[in-house]
């Protein structure tokens, strides 16, 4: 069982700090308070409904210089991408936006533990990726999730590619997963980008955490997934349904996974939780 975590941003904690002084005392109320309050997993989501609006212009009144410093980043980042972002006057409709928008940025800089102007415009080159050439500074929100999710991902493929042996493991498995989709597809396919690489690394951890063959973990998913019209997609290499993919494929093999201790993948399973599974 996994050790448990809570995680809290900290417009929630400034929120509540009162209350959790007074628990401070008494640890087991405590944990049980701030297991009740709004949490996040690795990433901020702002909602627009009254309550949190109320919350957020509490904060954000009181972070001018931050909302005017992210604002002149994204413009300036902008211009480089032949892209127009109209001047934004507090009293404008739109200003509400940009507040919910430094909102989120903020608290990406804080979970990466980033400076504002190195973090905003990692925030921004990500969000301007993903939107293209139809950027809205109203879609930030909507793309937030997507915006944690891949620094977390640089972050993860950066750390593991300096260990040789994970490296060697990872190309190995990437070699595999080519031999079986020319076995089921009759077709060779390469990666895209080298951001993609990271969908290989985090099968490779699944597939160590199940003490899984490389090959018997990529046939698993495929064996599974195209018996019912399927393709596996990058993402279909890991996660809780491709351990229930590989257990079945095993079971139909009369062998038995060879799970190993949670505790020597805590850091995998600890990013997989944060995917939401």
């Amino acid at each position: 069982m996994q050790n448990p975590a809570i995680h809290i941003t900290q417009s929630v904690f400034i929120e509540n700090k009162e209350k959790i002084k007074t628990l401070c005392s008494n640890p087991e109320k405590l944990f049980r308070f701030l297991a009740s309050l709004p949490s996040v997993s690795h990433r901020s989501v702002v909602k627009t409904d009254a309550k949190v609006k109320k919350k957020l212009d509490k904060i954000t009144d009181n972070s001018t210089e931050n909302v005017n410093k992210f604002y002149l980043q994204l413009k300036t980042y902008l211009e480089t991408t032949h892209h127009k972002l109209r001047l934004i006057r507090p009293q404008d409709s739109e200003y509400s936006n940009l507040k919910q928008v430094t909102a989120i940025a903020d608290e990406f800089c804080e979970f990466f533990n980033l400076e504002h102007t190195k973090g905003y415009n990692a925030f921004i080159y990500k969000a301007v990726e993903l939107m293209g050439k139809r950027f809205q500074l109203s879609k930030i929100n909507y793309f937030s999730q997507k915006i944690f999710d891949s620094q977390q991902d640089k972050i993860v493929m950066k750390a593991d590619l300096k260990i040789a042996e994970n490296k060697k493991n990872t190309v190995q498995l990437y070699n595999i997963w080519q031999e079986i989709v020319l076995k089921y597809t009759g077709q060779t396919i390469e990666i895209q980008s080298e951001d993609d690489f990271i969908h290989f690394i985090y099968a490779r951890q699944e597939a160590d955490y199940c003490g899984a063959t490389y090959y018997d973990w990529i046939d698993s998913q495929f064996d599974r997934l195209t018996s019912i019209g399927f393709t596996p997609s990058y993402g279909a290499l890991y996660g809780l349904k491709s351990v229930t993919r590989y257990k079945s494929y095993m079971q139909d093999k009369g062998l038995k996974p060879k799970m190993k201790a949670e505790g020597e993948f805590s850091e995998y399973l600890e990013i997989r939780q944060r995917r939401g599974e």
